[in-house]
Parts: C-alpha cells; structure tokens; sequence
C-alpha cells in the first residue's frame, strides 16, 4: 500500500486532555501506554485510542506491540529487526 505521507512533516508531542475531545486518534506504542491513556481518558473522550501496530498489516502474536529499545536490549532489538 502507497498513502503518500511525507515522513519528514510528521511529529510528536505529550497527550493533553484536550487531546481526547479533538483528535479522532490516540495511538500508543504499547499495552502499558494504551492502559494509561484510557486511565487518564474522560468518559466522554471523541478520540478512539489503539496500538499504533493494530494498523500493521503483518499481524503478530504480541498483540502488535511496537517494542521500546530504551528497555529491550539493542541486541535484541535489531535481532527481532533481521529475523522479521
């Protein structure tokens, strides 16, 4: 699949409350982050929250969780990177 996204334009900021009322999305990279954004998520939240890797056309058996190399090894890391 081509979307055409410029890469480069994107970016990334903190979740605001505010965040949960005007944005259609709120994706987390992992478990433990989608628990605390529906934590921290009014009841009345606009914005569907998911794991960014649901979006993956390659499902895996962890449940599409983007894993964080700040807390895998970086061996570990670029090996799951190779085998895949």
């Amino acid at each position: 699949m081509n979307y055409d996204y410029d890469i480069l334009r994107a970016f990334n900021n903190q979740i605001t409350l505010d965040d949960f009322m005007t944005q259609d999305y709120i994706l987390g990279m992992d478990h433990q982050n989608i628990r605390s954004l529906n934590f921290v998520a009014p009841n009345d939240c606009r914005a569907k929250i998911s794991l960014l890797g649901e979006y993956d056309d390659e499902k895996d058996e962890d449940g599409n969780t983007i894993w964080d190399p700040y807390f895998v090894s970086l061996k570990l890391f670029f090996m799951n990177d190779i085998i895949d």
